[in-house]
């Protein structure tokens, strides 16, 4: 039997926040406020439910298995979400765009080499820049765990003109 969430309410003799609770603790819902009573009640008996004769460690695993149920929930929904990202992922992503850095920085005194022969020192100065910005841009480029921000520019701030005398 499909009931509402006034009905459950007026059965359980909880509030409709209380309710809400309950199903972020794990209770089955048919669907926005409906459910399945069959289902609700043996879900409230397996876990709101407190006879006198309960034993208190049962009663306390339960309440630990369903929080942890529901931590776990929240975790998948964020996975999903790209909220969150496994640790492993992670550190894979990082460890390639370390070794990219690695990698070009130990090639500078290869590739740079034959290109700075016979050049001024403000020549090598900006051969040399070029290449580490080139490598900087690369190490922070956008990715999936990196998301391109767009850093605001500043326009810089006009002098006011001397009147000629």
């Amino acid at each position: 039997m499909i009931i509402t969430t006034q009905q459950a309410v007026e059965i359980f003799g909880v509030t409709k926040k209380t309710l809400s609770l309950w199903v972020k603790k794990g209770m089955p819902k048919y669907k926005h406020g409906q459910y399945d009573a069959n289902l609700v009640v043996r879900w409230w008996a397996d876990n709101i439910y407190r006879a006198e004769d309960d034993n208190e460690g049962v009663v306390d695993a339960k309440e630990k298995y369903w929080q942890a149920k529901a931590r776990n929930e929240t975790v998948k929904a964020d996975l999903a979400e790209e909220k969150v990202m496994p640790v492993e992922d992670f550190k894979k992503a990082w460890s390639w765009r370390v070794s990219e850095i690695f990698g070009g920085v130990l090639s500078w005194s290869m590739r740079l080499s034959p290109l700075l022969v016979g050049k001024t020192d403000k020549e090598i100065q900006s051969i040399v820049y070029s290449e580490a910005w080139s490598l900087c841009d690369k190490f922070s480029r956008a990715g999936k765990f990196t998301p391109a921000v767009k850093i605001p520019v500043k326009k810089p701030v006009k002098k006011p003109r001397r009147k000629k005398k």
